[in-house]
């Protein structure tokens, strides 16, 4: 027993520096996950979950591993780990308020976008923030107790193995398999930051639905037929797809001291508006939009992918594609840059005859926030059906950028809708102008000897946290409260127009086509077939006729299979078509 205690001193004595390194970068390591946890909000009783707790801490300690082998020092790689996570999880904690959504995998994809509107976002610091500063301050003094040691290339090859190591085993856990990220914001909340990201790692490839046969497929899709183009309706269609637009006082009862968009509200005398259920939240424009004009749902994506930029690769067909078939000049107008969301590749993949962007637009006009009006940008279309042949016939989508956040802009004595809410207010101030740009629009067509049907719909909710502040209405509830956003169609000519009160992204194009009287192509038909059943569907949920509602993966649905046909379609229209 003597000897052991010699043999264990004489170990002790010979690597004490090794020994209080390790010591000094367990206890740095441990501080970051806690930084982690505070920023990402978590419940005292998840971040000391078991499971959670080591496995989050293996991934830190497998980083600094792998960096450690990378660079042979211990301080250097104890330095970029902790920079690496701290500075991620600020990102993290400042996106999170902005938009409401955490950060995706796929977000790395957009940052030019998120740059380029980050502009002027003032941020609620809590206390959380300011422990969280404090602690990682603290982690830094500590690393000047290292000692500098630098390894062999045997040792760094081991550190190298060892953390790859690590995060294969945790990786391939079957505990990983059951973290649910349908909810990324609860899943950071519930399993920290480590496990959410491998386990947004894990589902960022797309694998082919269980049961996938591409042959069955278009062999179904051929049972759909395309109808062909015999008497075709001479009609200009507009598609508005207009930002953060949302009917909020129809949601939460506000108390607004005057309606902020009467002429919208004025709509209804002359059509319907109805519900829109949209699959994203105070951001992911180009998600809505994708759903519009390919009629494919994002449901089955993994949770934050963005198919501008990580699936469209070629041509594609959508509605665009459709209406070139039908002889139409097809115009896409955005005011915003060509990079956004890679929009200026897409279009021409979705093949747009004329696009048009910030950068080409001469006449674009701010108001009082940094965003072009809507009413500049209605103007530029306006321009083209002024300027456009005798019998020719256009089909235009605009994407306006007016509503964008920050709101932080006050309008100068502009009327104050309610009380002690800024930021609120200053949303509804500039959806304000964006009624007052959609009732010239509205009348300029009215006024025009030219058939024209107009689809209008807001693409999500503004991130206002009214939840907060506000108590629900009727009709909604905690499951659908930030997701449904108002839609309508409208004619300057006398039609019956025939649309469901309630519905998702996915099916407007079959709505807006059976409303023109125009031809549909097979998959068309079939999302209508599918509409009949499953009237709504969302990355959230999806709704029954019977207005029953489900999670995309609910085994016990009825509709569960026709969903899994759906989910099957989905992916032959993205990768095999």
């Amino acid at each position: 027993m003597k000897k052991i205690k010699e043999i264990i001193k004489q170990i002790i004595n010979k690597n004490k520096k090794e020994i209080i390194n390790y010591l000094i970068i367990l206890l740095i390591f441990l501080i970051t996950y806690i930084v982690m946890s505070l920023l990402n909000e978590m419940e005292i009783k998840s971040i000391f979950n078991f499971k959670n707790f080591i496995l989050n801490y293996l991934i830190i300690l497998a980083i600094f591993f792998i960096i450690k082998g990378i660079t042979g020092k211990i301080k250097i790689a104890s330095i970029i780990t902790i920079y690496l996570f701290f500075i991620f999880e600020i990102i993290n904690y400042i996106v999170t308020q902005v938009r409401g959504i955490s950060v995706t995998i796929s977000d790395i994809y957009s940052i030019k976008t998120a740059i380029s509107v980050a502009k002027g976002i003032k941020l609620k610091l809590n206390i959380n923030f300011y422990i969280s500063v404090i602690l990682f301050i603290s982690t830094v003094i500590l690393i000047n107790l290292l000692k500098i040691k630098k390894e062999n290339k045997i040792k760094r090859i081991i550190n190298l193995i060892l953390g790859t190591v690590i995060i294969l085993i945790i990786f391939n856990l079957p505990y990983l398999n059951k973290i649910g990220i349908w909810d990324i914001n609860d899943c950071y909340k519930n399993y920290g930051s480590g496990l959410t990201i491998l386990r947004m790692a894990k589902d960022l490839k797309i694998n082919k639905p269980k049961e996938y046969n591409k042959k069955e497929i278009k062999e179904l899709l051929e049972t759909y037929k395309e109808e062909k183009c015999i008497q075709q309706n001479d009609v200009n269609i507009i598609v508005i797809m207009n930002e953060s637009f949302a009917d909020l006082n129809k949601i939460y009862k506000l108390s607004l001291k005057q309606d902020n968009i009467p002429f919208f509200h004025s709509l209804e005398k002359e059509t319907k508006i109805g519900k829109m259920h949209s699959s994203q939240y105070g951001g992911g424009t180009a998600n809505v939009e994708y759903e519009f004009l390919t009629q494919n749902t994002t449901a089955f994506l993994p949770v934050g992918a963005t198919p501008y930029q990580q699936y469209i690769k070629r041509n594609a067909t959508s509605i665009v594609s459709q209406m070139n078939k039908l002889n139409y000049t097809t115009y896409g107008i955005h005011s915003w840059y060509k990079t956004s969301y890679s929009r200026g590749k897409i279009y021409k993949y979705f093949g747009f005859n004329n696009v048009k962007f910030k950068e080409d637009i001469q006449d674009l006009a701010y108001e009082y926030n940094e965003y072009p009006s809507d009413l500049s940008t209605y103007q530029e279309l306006i321009n083209k059906l002024e300027n456009k042949e005798q019998n020719e016939k256009i089909f235009s989508f605009v994407l306006t950028m007016q509503n964008h956040l920050p709101y932080i802009h006050e309008q100068p004595n502009g009327i104050q809708y309610v009380k002690d809410d800024i930021i609120l207010n200053n949303y509804l101030q500039i959806q304000h102008k964006a009624d007052e740009a959609l009732e010239i629009f509205i009348n300029y067509l009215k006024n025009k000897n030219e058939k024209t049907i107009v689809l209008f719909f807001g693409d999500h909710q503004p991130n206002l946290e009214l939840s907060e502040k506000y108590q629900l209405r009727d009709g909604y509830s905690g499951e659908n409260k930030d997701y449904i956003v108002p839609f309508f169609i409208w004619t300057n000519y006398e039609e019956s127009l025939d649309y469901p009160d309630e519905t998702s992204t996915n099916y407007l194009q079959s709505i807006l086509l059976k409303n023109a009287k125009l031809p549909k192509d097979s998959y068309t038909k079939y999302i209508e077939e599918l509409q009949e059943n499953i009237p709504v569907i969302t990355t959230q949920y999806y709704i029954d006729r019977d207005g029953n509602k489900y999670k995309i993966d609910d085994s016990t649905s009825p509709y569960y299979y026709k969903v899994k046909e759906y989910e099957n379609i989905v992916y032959y229209k993205i990768f095999d078509e």
